[in-house]
C-alpha cells in the first residue's frame, strides 16, 4: 500500500470506523518523532494557504519510511488546516477545512491515540454542517453520510432503514449509498434477516467488487451458519485445544484479527477491557490470528494482555479457517451464545451491551 492510501486509510479511521474494518491498513515501524511546528506564514491569502492543503491532500513529497513519519505528516495537515480556519474563517473553504479538522482529529486519537484530540469531533462537526445555510451541497452530502455511518459503528440494533432510504434516494448514483446498505445489511443480520436480506441481495449485485464479495459472503453466512451451532475445533498457537463444544454456558467472542492490520490493532484496548470485565462472569475469547509472522503475533498477545487462545498458521489471509468461513475483511467478530450457537456475525466495536443481554439470557 503507497503512502497516500495509508493517510486516507487512517484519516478514514477517525471518520468511518465501520468502513475502516473493512481495509487492511499496513502499520509500519516506529522511527523518531518530528518535533518542529510547521510555519505557514508565506501563505498569504486564503487561496495560496488552500492551493497548500489541496497539495498535502495528495500525499507527501517524500516516501515515508516509518509510522512517526506518518503522524508528522498528518499533523502537518492538521497545522495547516488550522491555521486556515484561523486567519479565513469566513472563506468559502471553511466548511471543508472543518470537516478536514474533525475528521484528522478522530484518525490521531483513535488510529494513533495522540492526547489531546478528539475522537467524536467528526459527529458534531457533521450536524453543524447538515444544519448551515451556506455549506456546499457535496459537504453536506458528506456530512449526512458521516452520521449515518457512526450511528452504524455504536451499539445496540440501529433503526436507520428509513435515513439511509433517503440518503439513496436523494444521492441515487453514489456508491456511498451503497456502502450504507451493505454496512446496515450486514449491522442487522442476526436481528432482523428478513430486512437485511433485500438489501444485502441489491449490494451483492451492484458494480462495485469489493462490496459485492462481502454482500455475498454475508448471504452466504446468514443461510449457513447464522442462528446455528458453530463449529470450532482446533490446537491454538501455545499448544493448547480449543473446541467450542467444550465452552457451551459461557459467551464466546470469535475475533479474526491480525498484527498487521491497524483497525484490528485500534481496537484491541476495548476488547481486553471488555475480557477483564466479564471474563469471570462467563465470557470467553477465541482468536483466528490472519498473521504470516508467528513472533510477532505471540509478541503483540503478550504486550497487550490477551490471554485467550490463538489460532496460527501463519498463510495470512489463505488463514484456514477464516478461509473456510469465507472471511475478506478484518477485523471481524462473531457472537455465540451460551448455546454455541453463532448469534452476531458483525459485533459492534461497543461489546459490552451485546455481552451483557447473552450473559443474562
Amino acid at each position: 500500500m503507497n503512502d497516500m492510501k495509508m493517510i486516507r486509510s487512517f484519516v478514514l479511521a477517525g471518520i468511518l470506523t465501520a468502513t475502516l474494518a473493512s481495509l487492511d491498513a499496513q502499520t509500519v515501524p516506529s522511527g523518531s518523532p518530528a518535533t518542529q511546528s510547521p510555519d505557514f506564514s508565506q501563505y498569504k491569502t486564503a487561496d495560496d494557504l488552500w492551493a497548500h492543503i489541496e497539495a498535502l491532500k495528495q500525499g507527501p513529497a517524500t516516501k515515508l519510511t516509518n509510522q512517526d513519519d506518518m503522524v508528522g505528516f498528518i499533523m502537518e495537515m492538521d497545522a495547516a488546516v488550522k491555521d486556515f480556519l484561523k486567519r479565513f474563517p469566513n472563506d468559502p473553504h471553511k466548511w471543508e477545512a472543518k470537516m478536514m479538522e474533525a475528521g484528522i482529529s478522530g484518525t490521531l486519537a483513535n488510529q494513533f491515540h495522540k492526547q489531546g484530540y478528539d475522537p467524536n469531533e467528526i459527529e458534531d462537526v457533521a450536524r453543524e454542517v447538515g444544519a448551515s445555510a451556506d455549506a456546499p451541497p457535496e459537504i453536506k452530502r458528506e456530512a449526512r453520510f458521516l452520521l449515518l455511518m457512526g450511528a452504524l459503528s455504536k451499539g445496540g440494533k440501529p433503526d436507520l432503514g428509513a435515513g439511509i432510504a433517503a440518503f439513496c434516494k436523494d444521492y441515487p448514483m453514489d456508491p456511498m449509498g451503497i456502502l450504507l446498505k451493505l454496512q446496515y445489511g450486514k449491522r442487522i443480520l442476526a436481528a432482523d434477516p428478513a430486512q437485511a436480506e433485500p438489501l444485502l441481495n441489491e449490494v451483492a449485485a451492484s458494480e462495485i467488487p469489493e462490496l459485492a464479495v462481502d454482500a455475498r459472503t454475508s448471504l452466504q453466512i446468514m443461510k449457513k451458519m447464522l442462528n446455528k451451532p458453530l463449529s470450532l475445533k482446533f490446537t491454538a498457537a501455545d499448544g493448547s485445544h480449543v473446541d467450542l463444544a467444550n465452552l457451551r454456558g459461557k459467551v464466546v467472542l470469535v475475533d479474526f484479527w491480525a498484527t498487521w492490520n491497524a483497525p484490528s490493532m485500534n481496537q484491541l484496548p476495548a476488547i481486553v477491557a471488555t475480557y477483564k470485565k466479564y471474563h469471570d462472569k462467563g465470557f470467553e475469547i477465541v482468536g483466528i490470528s490472519l498473521d504470516d509472522d508467528k513472533e510477532t503475533m505471540l509478541k503483540t498477545t503478550k504486550e497487550k494482555e490477551m490471554t485467550w487462545p490463538q489460532f496460527f498458521d501463519g498463510k495470512g489471509y489463505e488463514n484456514k479457517i477464516s478461509s473456510s468461513y469465507g472471511i475478506n475483511s478484518i477485523p471481524t467478530m462473531w457472537l455465540v451464545n451460551k448455546k454455541g450457537v453463532l448469534v452476531n456475525t458483525e459485533a459492534p466495536g461497543e461489546l459490552d451491551p451485546s455481552i451483557e443481554k447473552l450473559l443474562a439470557e
